[in-house]
């Protein structure tokens, strides 16, 4: 984003101003009343902020339990205590990531009416320190003894004011907050319970599709493929760092009747109609060598449930989406639908939690991109990517793999003519057909 851009930006905004030099400032009063007013909007914001915490961090779970009085919030962060308590006193943000996070956190944790907030810091198990949470900061002396990883448990208890029910009452907050953090960071890479039930859903573009990927058709107009409905999918591999990764289901497990490993056609082990890619986006992947990589890459919760939901509310467990699958963790995932909508959609994972969607415009029609990519920056909303250069880069490598994949689908049919009619049967001229148009928009 240029200082032009930025200017605009923050006019728009009126939370900050440019000065000469062309870094900006930001009125933390007025940025502060804007988190609250998402926070109120977006019911369990401030969860999805210690989510993103808890990834940045190297935590390996987060932990929520709930009642009718209170939410403990937990997770251990792989950063000394007395850091994590002097960043949490301030208002000015943190250059690492992990205690951005926790700041923006807290500070939306505060903003939720009727309730009081504190902070247990614990250290091999055993209470150190308690803070209470005021202003959106915390109140309390950093113990500044305590160098040790901690453990986090940020509570909210609910003020109990004449004539409330209850129970009912932090009930429907409760719903409120779970179905949005399960939406929102159904690909983070570590474990989410509450109260005890693993939450992660990491299945891409997952009926009915008001959400992720694109809306699709009633259940008895749908084609022969499984859920998601795919022509192609391209699953990217990566050795980086777990904050680069995101969880999805392992799509080996749909049963294809052909891999494409690294451009090169493998025996499947299925039937299922459709074309699947697996690339690895720092070294050329041998055959042998995927079940390896996948190995060593499980998600760290290894099994998960997933009901699949129909156009009529319903729900059904399908065949290729049964119980207890296991995932693993990935750089990317990239689709071509069956059922596609007018343009394609990408949607960024940053510490484990997905962005608003933004369109990759009409040469992606039926296209879904999912990809991690930590150093994005966002708005102040913390869930809208801004357009920077950094965003450019997802675009680039994101059209690179689809551009990749047009041509070996077209490499594949020119040296086996109908060799995707014969795996994909009556729709195999759509992914030949889309191939053929996406690569030719390119040289218009």
């Amino acid at each position: 984003m240029n200082i032009r851009n930025i200017a605009d930006y923050l006019d728009q905004m009126h939370e900050g101003e440019l000065d000469s030099s062309g870094h900006f400032t930001l009125d933390w009063t007025k940025a502060l009343e804007k988190l609250g007013r998402y926070q109120s909007e977006a019911a369990g914001f401030w969860v999805v902020k210690f989510l993103q915490a808890a990834v940045a961090s190297g935590a390996r779970l987060l932990s929520i339990k709930q009642t009718s009085r209170a939410t403990s919030l937990s997770f251990r962060p792989r950063l000394p205590a007395h850091e994590i308590v002097a960043a949490l006193q301030t208002l000015e943000p943190s250059p690492l990531p992990a205690l951005a996070h926790l700041q923006t956190g807290l500070q939306a944790l505060s903003f939720v009416a009727n309730c009081q907030n504190r902070l247990n810091v614990y250290i091999d198990e055993q209470p150190v320190a308690q803070y209470s949470i005021q202003q959106a900061r915390l109140i309390g002396t950093p113990p500044d003894h305590y160098r040790s990883f901690p453990r986090l448990e940020f509570e909210r208890e609910w003020d109990r004011p004449a004539g409330m029910i209850f129970g009912r009452e932090s009930a429907r907050v409760y719903a409120d907050e779970n179905l949005f953090l399960q939406e929102v960071g159904r690909f983070a890479p570590i474990e989410i319970r509450v109260d005890n039930r693993l939450l992660n859903d990491p299945v891409a573009n997952k009926p009915p599709g008001l959400r992720l990927g694109v809306p699709v058709p009633t259940l008895a107009t749908r084609p022969y493929p499984a859920i998601p409905f795919t022509l192609l999918e391209r699953i990217v591999l990566t050795d980086q760092p777990d904050q680069e990764r995101m969880a999805l289901l392992d799509h080996s497990l749909r049963k294809p009747s052909r891999w494409f490993i690294a451009g090169r056609i493998t025996k499947g082990n299925g039937s299922q109609a459709y074309v699947q890619e697996w690339e690895h986006q720092e070294r050329v992947l041998e055959a042998g060598q995927l079940r390896e990589h996948m190995r060593r890459n499980r998600a760290v919760f290894e099994r998960f449930d997933s009901k699949i939901e129909r156009a009529d509310q319903a729900t059904e467990i399908w065949s290729d989406y049964n119980q207890k699958l296991p995932a693993v963790t990935v750089r990317g995932y990239l689709s071509i639908d069956l059922c596609p909508g007018n343009s394609g959609r990408l949607y960024i994972v940053k510490d484990g939690v997905a962005l608003k969607p933004r369109s990759l415009g009409p040469r992606f029609r039926g296209c879904l991109a999912i990809w991690s990519e930590p150093r994005v920056r966002t708005d102040l909303s913390q869930l809208q990517v801004i357009e920077d250069e950094t965003y450019a880069e997802v675009v680039r490598c994101v059209t690179y793999h689809f551009e990749d994949s047009a041509k070996q689908i077209l490499k594949n049919e020119n040296r086996n003519r109908g060799f995707f009619a014969r795996l994909m049967r009556g729709n195999s001229y759509k992914c030949v057909e889309w191939a053929e148009n996406f690569l030719n928009q390119n040289s218009q």
